[in-house]
């Protein structure tokens, strides 16, 4: 985790899993990162007229960023980002996205912010590049979590995935219950 005294500008490669709105021109990322885990950051001047520090940030883009610590705070400042990789227009598809982004929150619940999770980074990426050529499954969900709580320390291959989730997840995943509605189980 990042201390209060630590300053200076650092780089990742990380995938974009969340945006909003901070300001007309300015928006608040949250990254995937190899390196650095999970990661929130302001991007300034996002919009403006000229500005090429960022190219496109999109959900599920796979990027090489830089960015500034901000003392005290867990929203870092973007200084840069390039794109590596687009996973689209495979993730296109809404339950495809809804499957990209339970995955994500999966690691969310299991990991602390801010710490080095290069596995959980691969592992993320193994999924994303599932489902660019495959639809989305319950197999993949579950393979996923069962790898993920392996990961974690937490996987007991015997016994049923709800009662793991139930017991692993500090909370559930925000996701969880409109990728129940919206993915039919085979």
């Amino acid at each position: 985790m990042a201390s209060d005294s630590v300053r200076g500008t650092y780089e990742d490669e990380g995938v974009l899993v969340h945006q909003s709105p901070y300001s007309e021109s300015s928006r608040i990322t949250v990254w995937l990162t190899r390196q650095h885990g999970i990661l929130r950051t302001l991007v300034k001047g996002l919009h403006r007229k000229g500005n090429n520090a960022f190219g496109v940030l999109d959900l599920f883009y796979q990027c090489q960023i830089s960015y500034s610590l901000r003392p005290k705070s867990t929203l870092h400042q973007l200084t840069q980002s390039l794109c590596l990789k687009t996973h689209q227009p495979g993730l296109l598809d809404y339950h495809k996205q809804l499957a990209a982004l339970y995955c994500f929150e999966v690691i969310d619940v299991l990991v602390e912010k801010q710490t080095p999770i290069p596995d959980y980074y691969e592992l993320y990426l193994q999924a994303l590049g599932y489902l660019e050529t495959h639809p989305a499954s319950w197999l993949l969900i579950e393979r996923f979590e069962r790898r993920a709580l392996t990961l974690a320390g937490l996987n007991e291959p015997a016994r049923p995935l709800p009662a793991l989730r139930r017991s692993a997840y500090p909370h559930s995943p925000k996701s969880f219950q409109a990728l129940e509605k919206a993915l039919p189980r085979s």
